[in-house]
């Protein structure tokens, strides 16, 4: 009997002992492109989301952007229950307002309550009936064992989620709104003359990581949804449940870094497959077009690689007309694009924009002898063109999109590189834009292209496993896609 006693008391020590967040972790690897689950521990069992939350709080706003219900620059009250909300917060007055804008940063990189409770009565009244909006909106994404009782992820007895729910919010954010996604690869923002750091590191020490949450409160542990990209795989991993943020980001990163090492670099698309457009008007004005393209573009975001403009097009008896289209889609996803965009009162219909063609193979030498005579890269033309030299079409290649200038301009270099047989007079520089988060970042172009010319490039680079996007350019200091 004194045995069996004894064996209980060290049964009892020995569980009382045990890491609180051995009983709270949970992860989950997905496909991004295809929703695959790659890698699942626990991933359907339930745990706090702590400030995972905020992804949903986002997601609707991203929604309500879209509709056109708001703009970012729409100013929402702060109600006293807001100002009474623990930290992480901006410490908002009651009564003050804040832009969609900055609350969009401040939930972002902040990740801060009084901001959540803020938008939940600015978008639903309070706080109870914003959980009900969440609620739905969680079911119509799928995430069937979810329950939303605030729009912060403090705690709630009630509030619970999955890895592999918080993987599908993720996934559906990329998916729904690649014109807002770019937020959650912010590492600062500033407000009222203060500036705020982002509490995601992975963002500044991952290769490859742009964005999405962290989330923590004592119940949860340390929770981190993170979206990756290499070689054209995107993956996102949720982890939940971590002792510490160094070592839940420790662990995201070895997790993230094996299933990578798994998967093949993404096939180049086939040549000769079409490019279909969603066509939303043609004027003769381009700046008109534009707008018609940017307008239906923030009602249903792009496809992956996507891009809205106006295409001049020569009509019969003299004149150009501009068409505005988004460019980029499969038929069937244009089609239920266009069925969108005409539930929410927008004209628009299906067109074939393109073929993604193979270019033609180079012309054999001559002779075996010159050929061996000739250096590697003889047929390359040098970059940027020489003095005097003008690139003189209207469409770019697109290899990428940086935070630096300089590494934008060495990617273009390094595509051009790849090229053999470019039209003379094509530049490779970095162009400067502005995301809609605000911050600057540069596009790695190759420029001067004819259409047709640019299509065959874009495919080839798409064969040397190099990811690219063919778009209209519009020369000068404010050159744009």
């Amino acid at each position: 009997m004194k045995t069996i006693r004894v064996a209980l008391i060290l049964a009892v020590v020995m569980f009382a002992a045990a890491p609180a967040s051995a009983a709270r972790y949970a992860a989950v690897v997905i496909d991004a492109d295809t929703g695959a689950v790659l890698h699942g521990e626990r991933s359907k069992e339930r745990r706090y989301p702590a400030s995972l939350t905020k992804m949903m709080t986002l997601y609707l706003i991203f929604e309500r952007l879209r509709s056109g219900k708001y703009n970012l620059s729409t100013r929402m009250k702060v109600p006293h229950r807001a100002t009474l909300q623990p930290p992480s917060r901006l410490g908002l007055k009651r009564g003050s307002t804040i832009t969609v804008r900055d609350a969009i940063r401040a939930l972002v990189v902040k990740s801060a309550n009084d901001v959540a409770t803020t938008v939940a009565y600015f978008v639903a009244g309070n706080e109870r009936k914003f959980a009900k909006v969440m609620n739905r909106k969680a079911q119509q994404l799928g995430m069937h064992r979810t329950s939303f009782r605030n729009a912060s992820g403090l705690w709630h007895s009630k509030q619970w989620t999955t890895a592999r729910d918080m993987a599908r919010l993720a996934q559906a954010l990329i998916d729904h709104f690649p014109q807002y996604y770019d937020y959650f690869s912010l590492q600062s923002f500033k407000f009222s003359g203060r500036t705020y750091r982002s509490h995601n590191r992975l963002l500044r020490q991952y290769s490859g990581a742009d964005g999405l949450k962290t989330g923590y409160i004592a119940k949860s542990g340390f929770n981190l949804a993170l979206s990756a990209v290499r070689n054209g795989r995107r993956l996102i991993t949720v982890v939940m449940g971590g002792r510490t943020a160094r070592s839940r980001d420790r662990h995201v990163a070895k997790l993230t870094d094996r299933i990578f090492a798994r998967l093949k670099p993404h096939p180049p698309v086939n040549a000769g497959a079409p490019v279909w457009a969603v066509q939303v008007g043609a004027v003769q004005d381009k700046a008109a077009a534009r707008n018609l393209a940017r307008a239906a573009a923030q009602k249903v975001g792009l496809p992956q690689g996507g891009s809205w403009g106006a295409w001049p097009k020569t009509r019969r008896r003299g004149g150009t007309i501009y068409q505005a289209r988004l460019v980029g889609y499969g038929k069937g996803e244009a089609q239920r694009t266009c069925r969108t965009l005409k539930k929410r009162r927008t004209d628009c219909f299906v067109i074939r924009h393109g073929t993604v063609f193979a270019p033609p193979p180079p012309p054999a030498p001559k002779t075996a002898a010159i050929a061996q005579d000739l250096p590697a890269k003889a047929s390359v033309p040098r970059l940027p063109p020489a003095r005097g030299e003008t690139a003189m079409g209207n469409y770019a290649v697109q290899v990428g999109v940086y935070a630096s200038q300089k590494q934008a301009r060495n990617q273009a270099q390094a595509a051009a590189d790849l090229l053999r047989g470019l039209p003379g007079g094509i530049n490779a520089d970095a162009w400067p834009m502005k995301a809609s988060s605000g911050r600057k970042l540069y596009r790695a172009w190759l420029t001067g292209f004819e259409e047709d010319e640019a299509r065959r490039a874009c495919a080839n680079l798409k064969r040397k496993k190099r990811d690219c996007l063919v778009l209209l350019h519009r020369k000068g200091p404010r050159a744009r896609a």
